[in-house]
Formats: C-alpha cells, structure tokens, sequence
C-alpha cells in the first residue's frame, strides 16, 4: 500500500485526494499497513530509546506524538516507525536478546545522530567492520551506513544513500483527524452502499469477534438500517477483557468450542502454522453448529486485504465452503489501518481495551501465528495463562527430549521449523 503525507500540515492521509497539498509518499515496506501508536506503544518507544541511546532521546527523535507503526518482514516483530513524513527506524523484538530496540532509519540522524558512536568507516552491507565486546552499543555508525553488533562483531546492516529529511513542523491528531475525515467518511458511504446492493433475500449474519475490525463492521452495519443478527465465537481461548467487552457489546447467536483446545492437545500436540487443526476444531466446528440451521444467509466479516497476502488476494464477497447456502462478505476489505483507526476515532467507537495494553492482534491468545513478543505480553499481563500453556509445552518436550530451546523459541508454532 501508499502512504501519503501533507508536507504543509505535516500529516499521514489516508488517500492522495485528502489534502489540497502535492503530497509526499513514504517509502514504506511493501507489506507494512501503518496504524497510529498509542500510549502503550509510545511508552514502550520511549523506554527503548532512552535506555539505548540516553535519557532524551525519545524527546528529540519524537517531536510531535504523530506517530506511525507498520509491520516488517522480521523473525518476530518489527516495526516501521513512521512519522513527520519519513520512516525514522525499526523498533524490533531482539530474539536472542528478549529485548525491544530500535535501529535508526536515515533521516533519525538529523536529531539523534550526535547520540551513536561513530567510526571512520565504510562499508558494504554484510562487510565485517571489528570486534564487539558485551558492553558495547548495538549500533555503530559508519561514514556511509549502520553496523549492528551481532555476537562478537560488528557487521554492516544499513548503507544510507538518498533520502528525504524528516517534517521540522509541529502537529497533533486532532488535525489529522479534522483533514481525513471527509475521505474517511466517503469510503464509509461507499461500503455501506456495498452492504445495500448485497444479494437480497438472505439473513444477515455479522460475525463479531471483539476486534477493531469486527467493532467498525457492527458500526457500518447499524447506519445501513439493514436487518442482523451478530454471532460470537467463543474458541475458549479469548482473553478475560474480550470476553466482558463482547458481552458489553451483546450478540445473538454464540457458537463455543468449551474446553475442547485443551481436550484435543494430548492428541493432536500443540497447534502449529503448518499443522492447525485448532481453527477446524475452535473457530470452523463451533461455527457450523451454531449457523448450519440459519441459512440461506450472508455473513459479514471484518477482513481487510492488507492484513496478509493471502487476504490481499480475497475477494470482497465469496461462497462459503463450510456452510452451504452462504454467502460471506467483507465491506471494510479495502480499508487501511490508519483509516480503520480514524474511522473509530470520527465515530467514537468503543473498542476492545486490550489494544491498549500492547495486545495488537487478538482473538486465540496461544495462537501459533503469533510472536515471541506477543507470549512475552501474555507472560506478563496474564501469568496464570502462561503458566498452564508453559506447564504443557514443558511435559510435552520432556517426554519427547525436545529441549529448552524448543520452548523458549516457540519452535513448538511448527512441526517442520523453516530454516
């Protein structure tokens, strides 16, 4: 996707048509889809820079709170951090370390660049640059690039060549807000005007999960004054805040796997990305007993095409394999995140508070598509949680002397690890 930047109000639009500015294009990763940073990040931000590179610096690289995060390609998670109209750096989620950092972009230089060691060198991406010692930084900058310490080296990960300078201009999100939202607004129209024009004469179904998604779906489906009803999944493995924040919500239908995930481990072994067979028996079970009576119907996800490359290549509306004589449709398909985020920010739409305490994807909280940062947040905010899965992982690996490794680096998401 384009990310485009108003030079003269210094903020992210959501579409080039928002501004009366030529606008900028930030040179994002090509499957980054830039949300705003909320507190929880900010704090995190903050932490990491100034214990990386001194008390300050946050302030200094950070000079209005517009923050933008994309995810990267990266072993766990990474981020763009995007802001002032340029990408400033990766904060990234250290695997042998189990600690955030972040690797400055270019145009960080500007503002933090008095801050990092430096060495009259040069170098070409890969070159070895010197030995590194256990109290040394993590990066070192270099005449032409960057060098991060890996092991007991150095080595050259980024070659600065051009760039643009970062936006010198105060701003804030109630102007971003104020410029996007008539465009925001219009692609509102425009997928409530997909919501009317759907096959008639089905039942309406939305499917809530308690995501930010699925709260702008219920949002868009209410102002369209069409008839549904809303279905909940409970997979038994959704976390306490989402639980209450779907009840607080209401729905109609709810479809319950029970305790069936911990049933079936002894059995299946733990979920893997190349071997899930909880999605047949939490979300895909559960489903058709709850719906197979209701047809013909239509449901209505909240999927959007940039969240992965196999959505990207979804249709808008489909057939339903597991449900004979449905239909399912995605309206908010062609959202962007910040647009998603905007849109909930115009129209004050309550959404589940995990967002909020560094939860960024939720549903199945031990789901093998998730990070090793992601299980860090869960060890922490809910130990007990942890404790149970851990307690497992860890007879399952004894009684197969699958070893500690295993465990602490998730290897347990594959049956075939990559690599």
């Amino acid at each position: 996707m384009r990310l485009y930047w108003d030079p003269v109000e210094n903020v992210p639009l959501v579409s080039k048509g928002c501004s009366d500015a030529e606008p900028l294009i930030v040179p994002l990763s090509r499957v980054s889809d830039p949300r705003p940073a909320n507190e929880w990040d900010l704090r995190l931000l903050r932490d990491t820079l100034d214990s990386q590179f001194g008390i300050g610096t946050y302030r200094e690289l950070l000079i209005n709170d517009v923050v933008l995060l994309g995810r990267v390609p990266y072993l766990d998670t990474a981020y763009e951090v995007i802001t002032d109209g340029a990408v400033m750096g990766h904060l990234f989620f250290d695997l042998l370390e189990f600690k955030w950092y972040f690797k400055p972009g270019a145009p960080s230089l500007s503002r933090i660049g008095h801050r990092i060691e430096r060495l009259e060198v040069e170098g070409r991406r890969g070159d070895f640059v010197r030995e590194a010692h256990p109290d040394e930084p993590k990066y070192l900058l270099l005449r032409n690039g960057l060098a991060e310490k890996v092991g007991d080296r150095y080595l050259v990960v980024k070659e600065f060549r051009s760039f643009r300078e970062a936006i010198d201009a105060r701003t804030n999100w109630r102007k971003v807000i104020n410029i996007n939202e008539p465009c925001v607004l219009s692609r509102e129209f425009e997928s409530i005007r997909m919501l009317w024009r759907l096959p008639k004469g089905r039942r309406i179904i939305v499917s809530f999960s308690g995501g930010k998604d699925s709260s702008v779906l219920l949002e868009l489906v209410r102002r369209s004054d069409l008839s549904f009803l809303v279905y909940f999944n409970d997979t038994g493995l959704e976390l306490p805040e989402t639980m209450r924040f779907v009840e607080r919500m209401g729905f109609d239908i709810v479809g319950s796997a029970g305790d069936s995930f911990w049933r079936n481990l002894d059995r299946f072994g733990p979920p893997a990305r190349d071997y899930r067979w909880c999605c047949k028996v939490l979300k895909l079970a559960p489903t058709y007993r709850a719906l197979k009576g209701l047809g013909p119907a239509l449901t209505l996800v909240g999927q959007r095409k940039y969240e992965s490359s196999a959505r990207m290549r979804s249709p808008r509306i489909w057939e339903n394999n597991w449900l004979p004589g449905f239909l399912t449709a995605a309206p908010i398909n062609e959202w962007s995140n910040l647009q998603t985020w905007l849109y909930i920010a115009i129209r004050r739409i309550e959404v589940n508070p995990l967002y909020f305490e560094g939860f960024e994807r939720l549903g199945c909280y031990l789901c093998p598509a998730s990070r090793l940062s992601d299980y860090e947040r869960l060890r922490v905010r809910y130990r007990d949680l942890w404790e149970r899965w851990e307690g497992f992982l860890r007879r399952y690996a004894s009684e197969r002397d699958l070893g500690e490794c295993w465990i602490r680096y998730g290897l347990w998401r594959w049956v075939n690890p990559p690599g």
